[in-house]
């Protein structure tokens, strides 16, 4: 999507973020009265359905959990973070219970 009027970007974000979607913001990085033909643009922004922190975009009675796995020496770490919350999580447990482990972070969501 583009050309989105800044002041109407809010709603189609919270839209694209419910449905899972990751939104790149670009904003113009050059001044108009410069620009030869058009104005340079960058992105200056992506927001991802666990990244998201503005209170607007997020849905009140959920966790927006953002998770990650790491495994080494036939042990996985699991630490999750509750971005709409700040809480934080870590823990050790065998490899093969991590898809279990990360599951329950989706129920506990809705």
């Amino acid at each position: 999507m583009c050309g989105v009027p800044y002041h109407a970007a809010e709603g189609y974000i919270a839209r694209l973020i419910q449905k899972g979607y990751r939104v790149a913001i670009c904003d113009q990085v050059e001044d108009p009265r410069f620009a030869r033909k058009l104005v340079k643009r960058e992105i200056t922004r992506i927001v991802t359905p666990g990244t998201v922190t503005e209170s607007a975009l997020l849905r009140s009675r959920e966790n927006n959990y953002l998770a990650a796995v790491a495994q080494e020496a036939g042990r996985a770490g699991i630490a999750h973070v509750d971005v709409s919350t700040g809480e934080f999580r870590v823990t050790e447990i065998d490899p093969s219970e991590a898809p279990s482990a990360i599951e329950q972070l989706a129920r506990a969501r809705s």
